[in-house]
């Protein structure tokens, strides 16, 4: 490790700790997101899926919403009907059958995020090009959902139109194993009645807060945002009091590891099945024999 990229290292992690330290000081949390490379948009599965069609197609991008709630729709209805067999009883549900479709790679509304900046670290260097530049973002969940609920009255008010549950809270809202018509994340899900109908500029980001219905949930320390209306990137959405990017530049490739390393975390500790625990003892492995060969070169 050389001391230039030692020093781009501790300045990653001294403006992380600057940005998050008078939040968590006030007792409000903060979520993490990794991606391997900063040029990637932070759009849910579902926006890039629609914007990646309109490019492969090269027609003119438009912020499609009916596109987005007919895809959404038909992916979640089809895959309720058969995967359902293969779902575990607490994913048998609106929200676990959202989050499974996440877990397997389907286009949801979703957008990751987890509690410990060491599982975005992970994520941040998997699969990451040693020239990438990576990136972790922090996010005020609280101030978001309370930005997005106060501009969406704001909108009520100033149209005279009645609001659906408008009222700004303080902290998350949940996503329970049921679905409540009354809650304003409900509106967001395939199986609402007003999914369909409901007012494009009513849909405003929001982070929730759901239950773990499957082991990666639970080990990664999910946490989610529901996407909104908007094909804009969700940084771009909101001030640096609610979401702020920190770029990993390639000198921290190296450092970012060992600091993996001393956590400990592998992918069997994100990802707590056979395949991933496989995957780890294979890593063990060739570590041992890099050592034995470095022990044989001295």
């Amino acid at each position: 490790m050389s001391e230039t990229s030692k020093s781009y290292w501790q300045e990653v992690l001294s403006e992380i700790r600057a940005w998050e330290k008078p939040l968590k000081e006030e007792g409000f949390p903060v979520w993490y997101r990794g991606q391997a490379d900063s040029a990637w948009p932070l759009r849910s599965s579902l926006h890039r899926h629609i914007v990646h069609c309109y490019e492969t197609v090269q027609a003119r991008p438009i912020e499609s919403v009916e596109l987005l709630r007919e895809i959404y729709s038909t992916l979640y209805f089809k895959f309720k009907a058969r995967a359902w067999r293969f779902l575990e009883p607490v994913e048998r549900s609106p929200w676990g059958i959202i989050f499974a479709m996440q877990h397997y790679g389907l286009p949801t509304m979703l957008l990751d995020w987890t509690e410990s900046f060491a599982c975005a670290l992970y994520f941040a260097n998997q699969n990451r090009q040693p020239q990438t530049t990576a990136v972790i973002y922090l996010l005020n969940p609280q101030r978001l959902t309370y930005e997005s609920l106060n501009s969406l009255g704001e909108y009520y008010r100033q149209n005279q139109i009645e609001g659906e549950v408008m009222a700004p809270i303080e902290g998350l809202l949940p996503l329970g194993e049921t679905l409540d018509e009354a809650r304003f994340s409900s509106y967001f899900h395939p199986e609402h009645r007003k999914f369909r109908r409901i007012r494009p500029e009513a849909c405003r980001t929001i982070a929730v807060a759901p239950f773990f219905s499957n082991p990666r949930m639970l080990a990664q320390r999910a946490a989610f945002t529901l996407s909104g209306s908007s094909f804009s990137p969700l940084d771009e959405q909101f001030g640096d009091n609610v979401i702020k990017k920190f770029e990993l530049p390639p000198e921290t490739d190296v450092d970012a590891h060992e600091f993996l390393n001393l956590v400990g975390i592998g992918h069997f500790g994100y990802f707590p099945d056979i395949p991933n625990l496989v995957r780890d003892l294979k890593d063990e492995l060739n570590r041992e024999l890099e050592m034995a060969i470095k022990f044989r070169g001295e």
